[in-house]
């Protein structure tokens, strides 16, 4: 097979992996909700999913349109319904992802119906394009990729984490998780499954996005631009307005948030967002993400001015939400990214008013720092209040520091750390929050008296999870098509829309608000779009070239050493990154057992762990015995093996006793001092396990604490 039929091949196996996530995880999304709905849990996520589903039944582009405007307001819509109208609707964590799931699946079923209906009218075999991923697709094996190494990460995340338990996993665990990802806890084996989840519906919103523009090109419609980016406007509009209204009245908003940041303009203001951060981030597609299409519509000419108007005043508005969001960094971010744009634009169009407006813009600079010296005292404006504190403390420490910065500079500090210990491979996608609790690992006090926390950088966040491989896949995976088009200015809209939600995790971390995420792949499915469009990618990355290799020909014995030479050299990355993934089960911070073999107090429903301290030997007793009750469901398999020993001072052991057992039920095991000695009241009881069992991994509940076996009451003689 010669080089370039291999790398189509490869890059159809992409693809179609990539389709093969998106589907299952639109089907996880959907068996959530059934399994909700069977224990009579009522969500208004269900309603999104069954709207979205119905919605892709829809032709032309109302439903596309009306996914995407519903998108950055699912969030916390329902706690603003309960909030305006009284309402108590209930809603699970991100329910944007069932607009997604639900959108897929409709979208999947259709083309499914429609094939079937051609095959039976026609009796023709069906074909990749009937089913709903059209060869067009090919074009997404940047994002296939990116998919699989994504995969390959959580299983290891997954694995590792099951290696620390020292807890064992099941296929009925794995399926059981799956069906049941919405309650798992930031400690938890299978937490990174949720965030595999939310990239998995993320390229299923990439397809969603091509599929539905390539039917709005056929049916000659409107613009694709437009069907994108109204929706958007609209959403970015809306979620401003009400910003504005939070800000002066206070409606709408949590209880907690009543108080924090407020100042002379009111309310920190959180739209439909749970958070400022997540609320700046999507502000941040107005204020600083439109301006690329507003630069397209300008120069097209196509636009009607109420157009023009209209996408200028949600700008507006969106600086104002911004503003209003107290989100103080964003804030600074979008201002320094904003001038830097203008700048550029200057250079490069006009040369002669580039020094002017540098020397405007330094102007403005220093009559802003001498109005701060004026009313540094007297102003309780956030970004007065903000140099204030800079000038007053300064930079003495860095605890004051790490203060003034929302304790930022620690956590990216514990993070650089984290990330040198494994910089191939990474901690493991979603891993960071349960990683950082580990003092001795993050070597953050803060992070671990918090129990673990992310980043706050959202970019130093994923390079952590997914060391340089998963990275750079990720950043190939949105770089795609501005590599290989040829028509880049048709990426612009799109490519400065996406800069606009990046932005917003610069300092913060917006895209773990799950539907700004799937907001930021509704760009990326544009470019893919166009890229598509434009049908034959540059040189021999062309989805749809079939180069000739001929042996005599020079310069394809050129192109084939280059081939080996770069698929050599991603091999030899590939195989490194294997081992350290290998190497990580064998030491530390992933040490068998480490979150088991750990001394910890009977639970409040009679749990030990895989070590329990819980018991002093009374003064004058000669031994204990313990009543047990074995439960584990794999027990009959995989044998627990236990170790009762007394310790003196010193921890020096004075008796044990071992046993195994592999029988369910009720049970105990005893020992005593040799010699028939006596306690003196000094004299400690420990137990220890062979092993931790976790019910989320087996199947049988949605536990995830890391247990033993039940203990009943001690006896001592």
């Amino acid at each position: 097979m010669n080089p370039s039929r291999l790398f189509n091949l490869t890059k159809a196996s992409l693809s179609w992996f990539g389709f093969l996530c998106a589907s299952l995880a639109a089907f996880v999304v959907l068996a959530n909700n059934v399994n909700g709905l069977s224990h009579h849990q009522f969500f208004i996520s269900s309603f999104y999913l069954l709207i979205a589903f119905n919605l892709a039944f829809l032709s032309g582009s109302v439903g596309l349109v009306a996914i995407i405007f519903l998108l950055p307001l699912s969030p916390a819509l329902h706690h603003q319904l309960n909030a305006f109208f009284g309402l108590s609707i209930q809603a699970q964590a991100n329910p944007g992802i069932d607009l997604v799931a639900g959108f897929f699946l409709g979208l999947l079923s259709k083309q499914i119906a429609q094939e079937l209906m051609r095959r039976k009218l026609q009796s023709k075999q069906s074909n990749i394009e009937n089913l709903g991923v059209p060869g067009n697709l090919l074009t997404l094996w940047p994002i296939g990729l990116a998919l699989l190494v994504i995969s390959i990460s959580t299983v290891l995340a997954i694995s590792r984490n099951a290696w620390q338990s020292a807890a064992r996993i099941s296929f009925d665990g794995i399926l059981f998780n799956f069906e049941h990802f919405r309650p798992l806890a930031w400690h938890d084996d299978f937490m990174p499954l949720t965030d595999w989840i939310a990239f998995a519906l993320a390229g299923a919103m990439a397809i969603i996005v091509i599929v539905k523009l390539k039917e709005c090109a056929r049916n000659k419609s409107v613009h694709c631009d437009q069907i994108i980016f109204l929706p958007l406007i609209c959403g970015v509009a809306l979620a401003a307005i009400l910003g504005l209204i939070q800000s002066r009245t206070g409606i709408g908003l949590p209880e907690a948030a009543l108080e924090f940041r407020k100042d002379r303009i009111g309310f920190a203001a959180l739209g439909f967002q749970p958070d400022i951060h997540a609320y700046a981030g999507h502000m941040l597609l107005g204020a600083c993400g439109l301006w690329g299409y507003w630069y397209a519509c300008f120069k097209g000419g196509a636009s009607s001015p109420w157009y023009m108007r209209f996408i200028g005043l949600t700008i507006a508005l969106a600086w104002l939400g911004l503003i209003v969001s107290k989100s103080r960094f964003s804030f600074i971010i979008a201002f320094v990214f904003m001038m830097s744009l203008v700048l550029i634009y200057l250079w490069r169009q006009h040369r002669k008013w580039f020094y002017w407006a540098s020397i405007g813009i330094a102007v403005c600079g220093l009559f802003l720092f001498q109005l701060f010296f004026t009313y540094r005292n007297q102003s309780s404006f956030w970004a007065i209040h903000l140099i204030a504190q800079l000038y007053e403390q300064g930079f003495s420490s860095i605890a004051a520091v790490g203060g003034i910065f929302g304790d930022r500079p620690e956590i990216f500090a514990a993070a650089a750390r984290m990330f040198s210990a494994f910089p191939l491979m990474g901690i493991g996608q979603g891993d960071f929050f349960r990683m950082s609790a580990n003092a001795a690992f993050s070597q953050s006090s803060l992070l671990s008296v918090r129990g673990g926390e992310n980043t706050h950088n959202y970019f130093l966040q994923t390079l952590t999870e997914n060391g340089l491989i998963g990275s750079a896949s990720l950043v190939f995976a949105l770089l795609a098509p501005f590599l290989f088009i040829r028509k880049s200015s048709v990426l612009i809209p799109a490519g400065v829309g996406l800069t606009g939600i990046l932005l917003g995790n610069i300092y913060a971390h917006s895209l773990l608000i799950r539907e700004n995420l799937l907001l930021a792949a509704v760009l990326v499915g544009l470019m893919y779009y166009w890229l598509s469009v434009e049908g034959e990618l540059n040189g021999r990355f062309s989805a749809t070239s079939n180069v000739n290799v001929l042996p005599n020909n020079p310069l394809t014995q050129v192109w084939n050493m280059k081939s080996v030479t770069l698929a050599l050299s991603v091999l030899l990355v590939f195989f490194m990154g294997a081992l350290e993934a290998v190497r990580s089960f064998q030491g530390f911070p992933f040490k068998y057992g480490s979150l088991c073999f750990v001394p910890k107090p009977i639970t409040s429903d009679g749990w030990s762990s895989g070590t329990t301290m819980a018991y002093r030997l009374p003064e004058g007793a000669h031994g204990m015995r313990l009543p047990l009750e074995l439960t584990r469901p794999d027990l009959p398999r995989y044998p627990l093996g236990a170790n009762l020993q007394i310790k003196g001072a010193g921890w020096q052991v004075l008796a044990k006793t071992e046993k195994q057992w592999n029988l369910l039920g009720p049970t105990s095991i005893e020992v005593g001092l040799p010699n028939n000695q006596i306690s003196d009241g000094s004299i400690d009881v420990e137990l220890h396990l062979s092993s931790c069992f976790t019910p989320r991994n087996l199947g049988v509940n949605i536990d995830g604490r890391r247990l033993g076996v039940l203990v009943g009451t001690p006896e001592f003689f």
